[in-house]
């Protein structure tokens, strides 16, 4: 089956992208409130490292 090359090209750059995305599991809770504050997401100040996690997976 071929793929076209815009839809090959399209998933390369999703797959760096993804590569690119820090791994939130290893980042500190600060540094998880200073993405979320960044991101605009309501109420960041309040959550746990879980819920941080969560919110910024959900964009």
């Amino acid at each position: 089956m071929a793929v076209s090359l815009t839809a090959f090209e399209r998933y390369r750059r999703e797959q760096a992208k993804e590569e690119n995305k820090p791994k939130l599991d290893t980042l500190k809770v600060a540094e998880l409130k200073e993405l979320a504050k960044e991101k605009e997401i309501e109420g960041y100040q309040d959550m746990k490292k879980d819920e941080l996690i969560q919110a910024l997976n959900e964009l």
